[in-house]
């Protein structure tokens, strides 16, 4: 399990062209996209709760709120400047996958044999998860 520290908000941010601040018990993490000013998003993470198995993350859009909860490893494509932020529970992945351009995806109860199969008989969307995914050589 990854642990959240300066230095690792510090890379992500990096990623995405973004800043961040800490503030009593999270970092948050604000994207600006300066084409498009409704393609912004905020992102808390939050990795010191008891009781807690890996760290929550919560995404604010103008258009949505997503969490996702438990999660415990994050993906960096910095040639696509996508951070994906995901849970492995069992053969079960869910993931939150933030563009350096303010997009957002959440995806929900993947198994690791829709995200290693012929991707191309998927959908638009859950195949791009897969392309991400495939980037991780521990899949």
């Amino acid at each position: 399990m990854i642990k959240i520290t300066e230095d690792l908000i510090k890379k992500i941010c990096k990623i995405l062209n973004a800043n961040f601040k800490y503030e009593d018990n999270h970092y948050i993490i604000s994207i600006f996209n300066r084409e498009d000013i409704e393609r912004r998003i905020s992102i808390e993470l939050y990795d010191k709760i008891d009781n807690y198995d890996g760290f929550l993350v919560v995404v604010f859009t103008p258009n949505s709120h997503l969490q996702l909860h438990h999660c415990n490893n994050i993906h960096i494509a910095e040639d696509l400047g996508e951070i994906t932020f995901y849970a492995e529970e069992n053969d079960k992945f869910s993931g939150i996958v933030i563009e350096d351009t303010g997009g957002c995806s959440f995806y929900s109860n993947l198994t690791k044999s829709q995200l290693s199969g012929d991707i191309s008989q998927l959908g638009i969307d859950v195949m791009m998860y897969g392309v991400t995914k495939s980037l991780k050589k521990e899949l």
